[in-house]
């Protein structure tokens, strides 16, 4: 089931992907982050990163009273994701917290 808005989350989801070695394959950040905004509310950041000599990109989001932040990159032929969604009124004891875990996250099989 999909989270509520209203739900404090975070989440990880990986899919086979082919079309390339990196992220950068799919699209540059901030196209693909453009395209991500159209479902997940304004875009209020994206960035490039490198670690563990992998490609992340890394988004923020907000609308209809929540925050989101998403990283995504391609390893081992997979594309991986991880949100991390929190109501506006609670995104403030959270933010830091999500920043870690979503800078920190690294793909394992």
């Amino acid at each position: 089931p999909k989270p509520s808005s209203a739900a404090s989350d975070v989440y990880k989801r990986q899919s086979t992907y082919g079309a390339g070695q990196s992220i950068e394959d799919l699209a540059a950040v901030d196209k693909l982050g453009a395209k991500l905004a159209n479902a997940r509310g304004t875009l209020t950041g994206a960035r490039a990163r490198r670690s563990d000599s992998i490609l992340f990109y890394d988004y923020s989001f907000s609308g209809e009273g929540r925050r989101e932040l998403l990283t995504m990159c391609v390893h081992k032929g997979r594309l991986w994701q991880l949100t991390a969604k929190a109501p506006e009124a609670s995104w403030g004891k959270r933010e830091a917290l999500y920043l870690n875990v979503v800078g920190s996250f690294v793909p394992k099989l």
